[in-house]
Order: C-alpha cells, then sequence, then structure tokens
C-alpha cells in the first residue's frame, strides 16, 4: 500500500492542500478582475467575496506571468554546453578535468536557511577564451537548459540573456 503523498509525487500532482489553496488563488484572482458592472461584483456576499473584499489586491501584481511560447528555433544556444552529471564521482572529475584546461573557471554555490539565502561565486582567473561555471545545483542548470513553461522564467531568462551578451563579445560559456 503506497502513501497519498508517494502517489502524488508519481503522478506529478500537487497535494490536496496546495490544489485546494491554488483553485482558490485563482477564483479569488478570476473574481477580482471581474468588470464594475458584473452581476457577481455586487451580487450576494459569500466568504470567498468577503475575503476578496479585505484582501491586498496589489499583492496579485505580483505573480510571475509564464511565457508559454518556446524560444525560436533558429535562435542559437546561449551555452556552449550546459553538462548534467548526474553521478556526484563523475561530476567531480569533470570538474577537475575543466579545472586543467584553460580559461576561466567560476565556482558558484548557494544555501538556504531560516528564510535567508546566502550566495556565492569565486573564479579562477585564467585566459578569457573561455568560460565554464561550475555549480552543485542541478535544479537550477536543469531549470537554465529547458525553460519551458517554469515558474522562475524571469531569472532564467536574464540568465540565458547574459550568456547571449557574453557570446556575442565572443567569450563562450560552459555550464
Amino acid at each position: 500500500m503506497a502513501s497519498t503523498a508517494a502517489l502524488e509525487v508519481e503522478a506529478y500532482v500537487l497535494p490536496t492542500n496546495l490544489r485546494l489553496k491554488q483553485r482558490a488563488q485563482i477564483v479569488a484572482a478570476r473574481l477580482s478582475t471581474l468588470p464594475e458592472d458584473h452581476p457577481g461584483r455586487s451580487g450576494p456576499r459569500f466568504p470567498l467575496a468577503e475575503t476578496l473584499r479585505t484582501m491586498d489586491l496589489t499583492r496579485l501584481q505580483a505573480l510571475e506571468t509564464i511565457d508559454p511560447t518556446p524560444p525560436p528555433p533558429w535562435q542559437t544556444p546561449a551555452f556552449v554546453e550546459i553538462d548534467i552529471e548526474l553521478d556526484w564521482d563523475k561530476a567531480k572529475d569533470k570538474a577537475s578535468a575543466r579545472q586543467k584546461a584553460s580559461g576561466i573557471i567560476v565556482f558558484s554555490d548557494a544555501l538556504g536557511q531560516q528564510n535567508a539565502l546566502g550566495a556565492a561565486a569565486v573564479t579562477l582567473v585564467g585566459q578569457q577564451e573561455l568560460v565554464t561555471i561550475l555549480s552543485d545545483s542541478m535544479s537550477a542548470l536543469q531549470a537554465i537548459s529547458n525553460t519551458w513553461n517554469k515558474s522562475g522564467q524571469r531569472i532564467i531568462q536574464a540568465v540565458r540573456q547574459a550568456a547571449q551578451e557574453l557570446k556575442a563579445r565572443g567569450i563562450p560559456l560552459h555550464l
């Protein structure tokens, strides 16, 4: 017998409490954007309508818009390579090999703890013919390599734009 949580993960379904919260947020957003002359705006009082009246609607403006369109196929890739190694030992070996190659090596790391985020990057200066960024964040690398319909697109697009600018200046970038 499998737990509900395990089944939700395997089926790529949000847990029930998050699905209900998401549905309530969608309904709240739709109700809050009804035209002023819509009957639902001034109709009978119900708990959700009362919640909307007391809710800070400016918070809805901070919602992220996810662009559903993929990058055009003629757009050249921003990165020379995005190498995601699943095996930790192989990843360490590849990182050591990259260090021995010429070019600039950037080590990055981040840590989230107690509602705070810290990040750092260390650069080993080499010749500017190649830049390699070594990261232990597989999720960040996966998000950068496949940007379709994901949360955080604004950040990913900024990273890809910076990579395109480096590429235009003749500096290839490996992740």
